[in-house]
């Protein structure tokens, strides 16, 4: 199960477009989604599975907030509480700092939407370019994209 806990900035309105910008706590160096060995098996709820990787994964690592199971993509989203103490996480910002290679480290690492809607195509063309950005076996940066969106509608 893919494990995606975020929070997403006030958008940054122009004249022409607005500007989105989603945290998103990944693997491997933000390179990939965080991920589980914990799923559903043979006579265990949508609901267990749910509760689990709340109790063995996110509230270890100081998450909270409201969540959402999407069964098709076998994904827990998290809206992370906006009181959550980011301090002892390792952010994209740090690491190009440091300029160092990319860490294998969990981060805290941005994503961009530009348009009027995060995950909608527009004129802007950032949907295709969103399409083009590998996340491993997840899919792509546009999917991640609606994911969250979707997440935070219900």
């Amino acid at each position: 199960m893919f494990i995606v806990p975020y929070y997403i900035e006030k958008p940054i309105k122009s004249k022409l477009f607005t500007t989105w910008k989603a945290w998103v706590f990944m693997a491997n160096g933000g390179k990939e989604l965080w991920s589980s060995e914990a799923g559903e098996s043979e006579g265990e709820s949508e609901g267990e599975s749910k509760k689990e990787i709340i109790e063995n994964y996110l509230t270890p690592n100081g998450f909270s907030g409201k969540t959402r199971y999407d069964k098709k993509a076998n994904c827990l989203y998290m809206e992370i509480s906006p009181d959550t103490d980011f301090s002892d996480l390792y952010t994209w910002t740090e690491m190009l700092k440091d300029s160092k290679d990319i860490p294998s480290e969990f981060i805290l690492r941005p994503l961009v939407w530009i348009g009027d809607s995060p995950g909608v195509a527009d004129d802007w063309g950032w949907r295709e370019q969103c399409e083009k950005i590998s996340l491993g076996s997840y899919g792509t940066m546009a999917t991640l994209w609606d994911g969250i969106t979707n997440a935070r509608t219900i």
